[in-house]
């Protein structure tokens, strides 16, 4: 199994964490302008600055959701000997539980990255795809740190 270390110190995981609902709406303020400007939008039609303000209304609960979700996961993290796709083989349906609860939607993101990758759009369509790989790097850290943290209290015992 691909054993990649994860940082021993919680500031990376505590940025991914942070940079999420920013960088929601970072894109949003790059990306609907860019697609105001294409011309592909019907010009009678309600201005962009709804999806890019709307962007600012999701991002509030959604900040509050991940740093409550981080803060209760970084209860358990150790910063030693933890691995991004670790495997306890000692306890096989807490890890199986913590990988479809994280693991699962991570690969569902990164379906519909390659989905999107893969189909031709404007280029500024890819910009949006900036939260996804934000998304899939926070739910593999989190999981990460859970899967690891099950296995350092083995090794304590």
């Amino acid at each position: 199994m691909l054993q990649i270390p994860l940082p021993t110190k919680p500031w990376p995981i505590w940025l991914t964490a942070i940079s999420i609902p920013f960088v929601l709406v970072g894109t949003a303020f790059i990306y609907y302008p860019l697609l105001g400007k294409s011309g592909t939008l019907d010009p009678h039609a309600d201005t962009i600055a709804i999806p890019m303000y709307g962007s600012l209304m999701v991002a509030v609960p959604l900040a509050i959701f991940v740093l409550v979700v981080t803060s209760i996961v970084m209860i358990f993290y150790s910063g030693r000997s933890a691995k991004l796709f670790a495997w306890n083989s000692d306890r096989p349906i807490l890890t199986a539980i913590i990988s479809v609860v994280f693991g699962g939607p991570a690969i569902l993101l990164f379906l519909s990255f390659l989905n999107s990758i893969i189909q031709i759009h404007p280029w500024y369509d890819y910009i949006l795809e900036i939260n996804s790989l934000l998304w899939i790097a926070w739910l593999l850290l989190l999981r990460g740190v859970l899967v690891s943290r099950t296995m350092v209290d083995d090794d304590s015992d």
